[in-house]
């Protein structure tokens, strides 16, 4: 296909090649904590409408049951558990972040090897092995195409995820590099994704897609399929049409891994990441100033140039369309002391207290390229005005959460589909994840209670 000189070929040798016994002990920790952290959300995210709704689509269409919903009753294909699997990690916007791909990448990857993972029989450590390798895919590859396409409209979970996806899937498969390349090759013609659907049920179907979509390829390079080569750095290559710099290098693969630096940022509020610096802020006024929502006079918030770009929602009419409204998500931590995923229920929008408070809200974007924050102040009726401003918020590699943390974050999550008992034993399983058994037996211990469904959609 290649003479394996290329930018792609290398890539893919270089996948092909390395095993989870060279990952250095902080990529193992790091690797297993995004793990039990989109886990959480993923079953959090079961009960959600848009994963409800994709199920049972899902589940009207009938398929060998190879491979399972996270939290739910659905046994169905590969491609088909990824992609439900996927928009369920998405649906609460409660999984990772990493700066380098500007998007998500964990909701995407681990539902691939999870689901390719269950059909081979994989081993815990294969599963960590490939997605450690598939988010170090998308993180370099999104590095090298910097933020013009994220700018211009395109969703870079979806367009990046197929690449991460593809690769994760493909290394459980046992494919080469040649195999590797090709899968590669057609995961970039899966990539897309319109950020206008932030807001929406649409925007977890992004993840859930490029989970699917990487499965696809994957399963296709081992059956033959041909694709083009060198698909990053080709003329009509990735590079290319999503405006990236195609003599840009991908660096030292594995040197350091992405997963561990910059690292991921395992989010403590359930909404875009792009609010979180300003509701940090926020709540550190509110517990500073110890006073009453109704005092309030106005907020004025300020954040670097760009941290607007996904913050579509000026006032939100839905729960989701408050998860990108920085407005409604600093009014609600200056009102309740933190969010929930119950602040995104549809009923907690309209509520006349936060919209009192929204119309408040004065948001600046800065101007320039600084970096020094998202800054919160709070003027008082009595003309009092504390302010507070977060560089890092909670969570993010500058301020990481410590292991109890994420701990505690997935037996919450797990908690409200598996119940206090079985999340505590799922948590002891999966941070034993490098030691553990084939992939199946430890995905049995996170099965909802109820009875699962058949192949065809009816309850077994």
């Amino acid at each position: 296909m290649t003479d394996g000189t290329g930018m792609t070929a290398t890539l893919a040798r270089w996948v092909a090649r390395t095993t989870h016994a060279s990952f250095p002990p902080d990529v193992v920790e790091a690797g297993t904590r995004g793990i039990v952290d989109t886990l959480g959300v993923m079953l959090a995210g079961a009960r959600e409408p848009v994963t409800q709704l994709l199920a049972r689509t899902v589940g009207e269409d009938g398929a060998r049951a190879v491979a399972r919903q996270v939290g739910g009753g659905l046994r169905t294909s590969p491609q088909a558990a990824a992609l439900v699997n996927g928009a369920s990690g998405h649906a609460l916007d409660f999984d990772d972040i990493h700066d380098e791909t500007q998007g998500h990448p964990s909701t995407v990857i681990l539902p691939a090897a999870l689901a390719v993972g269950e059909q081979v029989g994989a081993s815990g450590a294969d599963v960590l092995e490939a997605y450690v390798l598939g988010l170090e895919v998308m993180a370099k590859v999104g590095a090298a195409i910097g933020p013009r396409a994220y700018a211009k409209g395109w969703h870079a979970t979806a367009m990046l995820g197929p690449l991460g996806s593809a690769t994760a899937a493909g290394k459980l498969l046992g494919l080469d590099a040649d195999g590797l390349e090709r899968a590669l090759a057609m995961a970039v013609s899966f990539a897309g994704g319109s950020r206008q659907n932030f807001g929406t049920m649409t925007k977890p179907l992004h993840a859930g897609w490029a989970a699917s979509s990487g499965v696809t390829a994957a399963r296709l390079a081992a059956a033959g399929v041909t694709a083009s080569a060198g698909i990053l750095e080709a003329p009509m290559g990735m590079f290319a049409l999503f405006e990236g710099d195609a003599s840009a290098s991908l660096g030292a693969l594995g040197q350091p891994y992405s997963i561990a630096s910059p690292g991921l940022t395992v989010k403590i509020h359930p909404c875009c990441g792009s609010t979180h610096r300003s509701v940090d802020a926020a709540l550190a006024v509110r517990a500073a100033s110890h006073r009453r929502a109704d005092e309030i006079f106005a907020v004025d918030v300020s954040v670097p140039a760009g941290e607007m770009a996904a913050l579509i929602y000026d006032r939100p009419a839905t729960g989701l369309q408050g998860k990108f409204c920085l407005p409604y998500t600093v009014a609600r931590a200056l009102l309740d002391g933190g969010l929930t995923i119950e602040t995104f229920d549809d009923d907690r929008i309209r509520e006349p207290g936060v919209s009192a408070l929204m119309e408040k809200v004065r948001v600046t974007e800065r101007t320039g390229a600084d970096d020094l924050g998202a800054q919160v102040r709070v003027t008082y009726a009595d003309g009092c005005a504390p302010s507070c401003t977060v560089r890092h918020p909670k969570g993010a590699p500058g301020s990481p959460l410590t292991r109890d943390e994420v701990q505690a974050k997935f037996l919450a999550c797990a908690g409200r589909v598996l119940g206090r008992a079985r999340s505590q034993a799922a948590a002891d399983a999966l941070w034993g994840l490098e030691g553990a058994g084939p992939i199946p037996f430890v995905l049995d211990l996170l099965d909802a209670v109820e009875p699962p469904l058949g192949a065809g959609g009816t309850r077994a």
